[in-house]
């Protein structure tokens, strides 16, 4: 009688740590790579080239001199057993008058993704 007590509580313990791990997953929607980034040259990648990589961006907007600020926005979804944690981060590139990068970075936003999108 003792061994089966044992046995099942030991089965519960294992079934509970599996849907732990189960239970708590985390989902990336528009991801812009490092390795992307990398490759990323201020004052010779162009819009184009950005764009056959990433898609067109979720957010577009003139920024004066001719310069165009582009955002991709990344969302983060990390969820757990009754609650879900969402992060969104903004990778955001202006270009030039001829479409050329001239400063890029990331950043946490409260922006979503598609909204304002050209």
């Amino acid at each position: 009688m003792k061994k089966n007590l044992v046995k099942v509580v030991f089965v519960g313990l294992m079934m509970t740590f599996a849907l732990g791990l189960v239970g708590c997953a985390t989902m990336c929607v528009g991801k812009v790579s490092d390795d992307f980034k990398s490759q990323i040259v201020k004052g010779q990648t162009t819009k184009m080239d950005v764009e056959n990589v990433l898609g067109l961006p979720d957010q577009h907007h003139p920024s004066g001199k001719g310069q165009t600020k582009s955002s991709y926005i990344e969302v983060k979804v990390t969820e757990s057993i009754g609650y879900a944690k969402q992060e969104n981060t903004e990778f955001w590139i202006i270009f030039d008058s001829n479409d050329v990068v001239l400063d890029f970075g990331s950043k946490p936003t409260d922006m979503t993704k598609g909204f304002g999108a050209r």
